[in-house]
């Protein structure tokens, strides 16, 4: 007669208890890794649609730059307004189908009135909502952009012997082109759901304070402007909090870090010293 060995109740109890440690320890770091794979995928995504269609817009108009596009020079000011800027708004939306703009004065107030709240009681990034608009893909974006291309102080052949990418890019601020890859959903943070880009005439987008905005601000590859490249995982204010503790962050850099990391978040996106 044949006996059969099993695992006695204490036995199974005791591997299931373990079993549930593991994962409890487990899971966070699991999760905390899907939801970063899940913010990078949609940036990148946003990125690219929005690098395809200002680079289409430049070359249906045989243009030079976004400089001197219909899109820009039909702006009734020195930057673009969808509500003012009618028919601008609508070559916009030729290049990106299914953009939605706050189109009226009205429109503007009931974005700005449902948009969520930062931890500070702000209305998040949304300095200028007028022009923000949101893409099929879920994205908002920022659409702050300016008539005219800044152009660097700097003399464009030597920063661009020095590595420079651009010599002129079509903003109205250091944070032109801020991209929040969730819109209206939360958590509205720079580095979390936030990321701050650059828009160059030529359509092609970089993120901001990387090395080419030094470049372009400064005409050298490593200054204070350029705080990606520093030993900590953190993205500071600027290069002088890189050594100081504590290091206070504001994220604006994060965008560099993730793409010079390819396309990963290898910094600590919480906040604290973990990631």
């Amino acid at each position: 007669m044949k006996r059969f060995f099993g695992f006695t109740l204490a036995e199974t109890l005791v591997t299931l208890g373990i079993i549930g440690v593991v994962a409890s320890l487990t899971m966070p770091t699991l999760v905390a890794n899907h939801q970063k794979q899940v913010v990078v995928t949609q940036l990148e995504q946003t990125v690219s649609l929005l690098q395809q269609g200002f680079i289409r817009m430049i070359n249906d108009n045989n243009a030079v730059g976004l400089n001197e596009t219909p899109f820009c020079l039909n702006m009734k000011g020195e930057y673009f307004v969808p509500y003012r800027d009618r028919e601008s708004a609508e070559i916009l939306k030729k290049y990106f189908k299914g953009l939605q703009l706050s189109e009226t004065s009205a429109q503007v107030r009931a974005l700005e009135a449902k948009w969520p709240k930062n931890s500070s009681g702000g209305n998040s990034w949304l300095t200028t909502s007028y022009n923000v608009g949101f893409l099929p893909n879920g994205a908002a974006v920022n659409f702050h952009i300016t008539k005219r291309a800044s152009e660097t102080p700097q003399d464009c052949d030597t920063i661009k012997a020095k590595g420079a990418a651009y010599c002129k890019f079509m903003s109205s601020g250091w944070s032109n082109f801020p991209i929040d890859v969730n819109g209206l959903k939360g958590p509205n943070m720079v580095g979390r759901d936030i990321f701050y880009f650059v828009l160059t005439d030529t359509g092609v987008m970089f993120p901001a304070f990387d090395k080419n905005w030094s470049l372009f601000n400064t005409g050298e590859p490593a200054t204070a402007w350029y705080i990606y490249d520093n030993p900590t995982k953190r993205c500071p204010m600027n290069a002088s909090q890189v050594g100081r503790t504590p290091v206070r962050d504001n994220y604006s850099s994060c965008a560099a870090r993730i793409v010079m990391d390819g396309w990963k978040i290898n910094y600590y996106w919480n906040g604290t010293t973990k990631y």
